[in-house]
């Protein structure tokens, strides 16, 4: 995702003599001036030789918010990315505000999805409120949040499966499933 030529301008290396490379400022440049890289090892040696190497963030799902996607990092950061695998999970902010790659969305949103994404695999798509947290809709089209907490999330997910067959069989018109605490919640439709 980044070129060779930014990462050299950012390190600030240019026109020093090798007496002058501090490697960890280079280093530190680099990961402050370019948000797409996680980390950067800057080792010199003589006669004139630098050697730079990086790591960039990886992607681990996608977050869209105002109709537009970006890769996101475990961390929360946005990076651009032309492609993620098929099986990364999607989450849609409600917020719909505007964003930049580098910016940085929550980390345990992210992290969230991807441990419901394998817990349950039919579901792609997540959805992300500020004051919810990660939520999906189920099959019956009701929205279940989970928060951000992945504490006895594999209960969790298993109490959603218990409490829509048995909602559903009651014909219950549900508007929202919330399983952010010890006690599901449902809130139902008149």
């Amino acid at each position: 995702m980044v070129s060779s030529t930014d990462i050299y301008r950012a390190s600030g290396l240019d026109g020093l003599h090798i007496f002058q490379v501090n490697g960890a400022a280079a280093e530190a440049a680099i990961v402050q001036e370019l948000p797409y890289v996680l980390r950067a090892r800057v080792s010199a040696r003589l006669p004139a030789q630098v050697n730079i190497t990086v790591q960039e963030r990886e992607p681990v799902a996608v977050w869209e918010s105002g109709g537009v996607r970006y890769a996101v990092d475990a961390e929360g950061v946005l990076i651009p990315a032309p492609s993620v695998p098929g099986d990364t999970p999607l989450i849609q902010a409600m917020d719909a505000r505007p964003m930049q790659p580098g910016q940085r969305v929550p980390a345990e949103a992210v992290q969230m999805a991807v441990q419901l994404r394998a817990l349950r695999p039919d579901v792609t798509t997540f959805m992300y409120q500020p004051d919810r947290g990660v939520g999906l809709k189920t099959p019956q089209g009701w929205p279940a949040w989970f928060g951000t907490q992945a504490d006895d999330l594999a209960t969790r997910v298993t109490t959603l499966t218990v409490l829509t067959r048995q909602l559903e069989a009651e014909r219950v018109k549900v508007e929202y499933i919330d399983l952010r605490f010890r006690q599901p919640y449902y809130k139902t439709k008149f």
